[in-house]
Order: C-alpha cells, then sequence, then structure tokens
C-alpha cells in the first residue's frame, strides 16, 4: 500500500464476525487496488479481532479499542485516513466490482456517490 492512497476504505466492526470475512474478501478482491482498508475493531468481544488478523494484505490497516460506539468510531477512522476520498463500508456489507469488472478512476476534485443495502454496495 501506498504512503498516500487514492481512498480509504473505512469499516468500522463490532461483534462481527459472521458476517466479517465475507466484507473483507469482498473489499480486497475489488480490481481497484490502490486503496487502503482501514478498519476500527470497537472493543468486539466474539472473534472480529481474530478474522482481521488473519489477513495479510498490506492494504489493511487496523485499530483495536474498547468499545466507544460507531460515531466515535467513525470520527476516529476520518482522523487516521490517509486518503482524502473516503469510501464508508460496514461490516456485514458486501462491496460489488464495478460493472465489467473494471475499476472507476476518479479525476482530482470529482466526487462518488456509494449506495449500500441488504449487504450490497453500489457505486457511481
Amino acid at each position: 500500500m501506498s504512503e498516500n492512497p487514492a481512498i480509504t476504505v473505512l469499516m468500522p466492526a463490532y461483534n462481527a464476525a459472521n458476517y466479517i470475512r465475507e466484507a473483507i474478501e469482498s473489499t480486497l478482491a475489488q480490481t481497484f487496488s490502490d486503496f487502503e482498508f482501514l478498519i476500527i475493531d470497537d472493543g468486539s468481544r466474539d472473534e472480529t479481532l481474530s478474522i482481521i488478523r488473519s489477513y495479510a494484505d498490506p492494504r489493511i490497516r487496523m485499530i483495536t479499542r474498547p468499545n466507544k460506539g460507531l460515531i466515535d468510531t467513525l470520527n476516529e477512522g476520518l482522523e487516521a485516513a490517509r486518503a482524502d476520498l473516503i469510501a464508508r463500508h460496514d461490516a456485514d456489507d458486501i462491496m460489488l466490482p464495478p460493472p465489467s469488472g473494471k475499476a472507476v478512476h476518479l479525476p482530482p476534485g470529482a466526487s462518488s456517490i456509494c449506495h449500500c443495502r441488504k449487504r450490497r454496495c453500489l457505486c457511481r
């Protein structure tokens, strides 16, 4: 992972062991790879932390701490993010690949909107 990735994928996680593996794998499988994957474990009491630690991908950066709740976790993630663009991703969401499997490259100053519903995300 570069020191200045194009995008930070921010994933808060709390007791997400039943879903987080699929969420992580769907993110790592994206065709666009210039991103940092910032996962913040918010004091999980299940196997969430050990699942996160089982991945050796250099794009993953993990923060773990006692439970503070979603809003504090997201604010901490925004402060810790290395990229200017943030993709917010829940630990129980699946990130679908872009249409035709092609990466979407955003010019400087452009914005993208992602909509997630029922564990599936679509970005335009």
